[in-house]
């Protein structure tokens, strides 16, 4: 199995739901099951790159190509009412419906075009076949929390980084784990600690300086060391469960400019700077080029959910 690593920061708050809260918060994110840790499922992954590869096609589309494009839809894949079918949409209807041995039929004026969707259909899948690619979710790897010095820093806990290290081959070397929840590690030339003190929200950590190193120091330009705090299991759960942003919002009626009655509501968001990491499996040995910012989730119209995504460069095979 060959797969490849990325790692995702966030940078504008995000929000993977999960639909309908039972809780105080309407539109909780998206939890592990087992742990209660936030994730973005892989379908949120895939779904933005195959969008963004989509519209990267539509743009080579002219008016006298679109309407090939629209007769081969048409009379080779007999997909109907496409006339008033936009660019993007007409190709995500041909991408579902695409077949190899049409292609030598299409024009030549299409064919390159006709060769890119057939290429992303074989690795992200149609409607009866699934793609050469799999997408694993994303998993935390380093949750932000305010920081009495420094701003903020990046917690993660050691069952974090050891399934970080099962799960893609990467070690982030940890000497000693907190053996209690007033402890954590963080680094001799940490800048979130003072007097050997971390004071994290009301929580106060006594600090121990110990040599945290990244065994590909390529992933030290999404991960800065300095703010890294390693602090105890039990610890790092109530953080994560307890230290999302949550966003108040109200739909305000157009006539009377007052809020709609019954139109508040809550959401939840993964605050900006986490870090997560997922993985991509080839079953053929072939990627495909993943942008570094993505959109991942909901509200992209008011900013939200822009991250940032860093390859590992060492493909690994199990």
């Amino acid at each position: 199995m060959i797969f490849e690593t990325y790692l995702m920061r966030v940078l504008t708050p995000m929000h993977v739901g999960a639909g309908e809260g039972l809780g105080y918060i309407d539109l909780p994110i998206e939890r592990e099951a087992h742990t209660d840790f936030p994730l973005v499922q892989s379908t949120a992954i895939k779904g933005a790159i195959r969008t963004l590869e989509i519209l990267r096609i539509a743009k080579k589309l002219d008016e006298k190509k679109k309407q090939e494009l629209r007769d081969f839809a048409k009379d080779q894949l007999n997909i109907k009412e496409v006339d008033k079918l936009g660019k993007a949409t007409l190709i995500e209807r041909i991408l579902e419906n695409v077949k190899d041995d049409k292609l030598q039929n299409a024009p030549n004026s299409i064919k390159s075009i006709l060769n890119d969707i057939n290429n992303l259909a074989n690795k992200l899948g149609k409607k009866d076949k699934e793609g050469n690619l799999s997408f694993v979710e994303a998993r935390i790897l380093f949750f932000p929390v305010k920081s009495l010095r420094g701003i903020f820093a990046l917690v993660t806990c050691p069952y974090v980084l050891e399934r970080f290290r099962k799960d893609t081959g990467v070690n982030i070397s940890l000497p000693e784990s907190p053996k209690f929840e007033s402890e954590c590690i963080v680094r001799e030339d940490s800048i979130v600690t003072a007097n050997d003190q971390l004071v994290l929200e009301e929580f106060v950590l006594t600090a121990k300086t110990k040599n945290i190193q990244i065994e590909d120091q390529s992933l030290s330009t999404i991960i800065d060391l300095k703010r890294v705090a390693v602090v105890h299991d039990d610890l790092f759960s109530h953080i994560v469960k307890n230290y999302t942003e949550v966003q108040t919002h109200i739909k305000v009626d157009i006539e009377k400019g007052t809020v709609e009655e019954g139109a508040l509501w809550t959401e939840e968001y993964v605050p900006a700077e986490a870090i997560f990491y997922f993985k991509v499996i080839s079953k053929n040995g072939s990627f495909i080029t993943i942008p570094n910012i993505l959109q991942i989730g909901g509200n992209s119209s008011t900013g939200k959910g822009i991250v940032e995504v860093v390859k590992y460069e060492k493909s690994s095979t199990r």
